[in-house]
This record gives C-alpha cells, structure tokens and sequence, in this order.
C-alpha cells in the first residue's frame, strides 16, 4: 500500500481507534508480579493461579488443572522465579510456532523467510516476506 492508501485507512478508522483507545487505557493493569502462591499469571490467554512448592530437586514448571505450579528451593528469587516461567513460556511457543506460518501464508498471501522469537516491549512480531531480485 501506499503511504496515502494508509493515512485514508487511518482516518476512515479515526473515531473506532480513539474509542478502543479509551478503553485500553481504563482496563486495569497487573500489579508488580511478586512470584508467589496466589498469584494470577496468564499464559496462551487463560488465566492460572500460581502455586509455589518448595523442594530441594532441580527447579521445574508444571501446568496442572489450571494451576501453574512452580517447584523450587526455597532460597529462589523473584528474578529467578521470573526467569523460570519465562523459559517455560518461550519453549512451548517454539514448540507451537512451525505449524503456524502454514496457516496463515495461505490467509495472507505472503510466504515468511524466517521466524523467531525475542523478549520485546514495543512490538508483538514481526514478518519478514521475500523481496523481488533488483533488475539491473
């Protein structure tokens, strides 16, 4: 599309932007996770109370009747409780990401070069599709 096509886009959606704008900016936000029992975490969209068991073994996550339940020893800190659920989380989502591009190449029309997947705070992803070979 071209950069005019865009900003008529964009204008013709003005009033819909602004109004779900609103109420994104009213939606209550989640306070400082603490990584403690109790806690409500989300992961693919559900909600799951958080259970810490303490144990001295290797440190694990296990999803179980929609209970997140984090084993660890009892001198783990947030930052590593974090980090736990975090590498739980990115694992599954490489798991589940290669079926995924099939799917939607044929919605879209566009076929995707490569995937990954990275911590970011600005962006929920990005696609990369094949550039047309420069004549010359």
């Amino acid at each position: 599309m071209n950069m005019e096509a865009i900003r008529l886009a964009v204008i013709g959606k003005l009033g819909w932007i602004r109004k779900h704008q609103m109420r994104f900016a009213g939606q209550e936000r989640q306070s400082p996770r603490e990584y403690i029992s109790g806690e409500t975490h989300y992961y693919q969209g559900r909600r799951h109370r958080l259970n810490i068991q303490l144990h001295a073994g290797r440190p694990t996550v296990v999803l179980r009747h929609g209970t997140l339940e984090l084993q660890i020893a009892p001198d783990t800190s947030i930052e590593q409780r974090e980090a736990l659920l975090y590498n739980r989380y990115r694992r599954q989502l490489k798991q589940q990401i290669p079926e995924l591009p099939a799917k939607w190449e044929a919605v879209i029309g566009v076929q995707a070069v490569e995937w990954g997947v990275k911590r970011m705070k600005t962006r929920w992803g990005t696609c990369k599709t094949p550039q047309p070979a420069a004549s010359g």
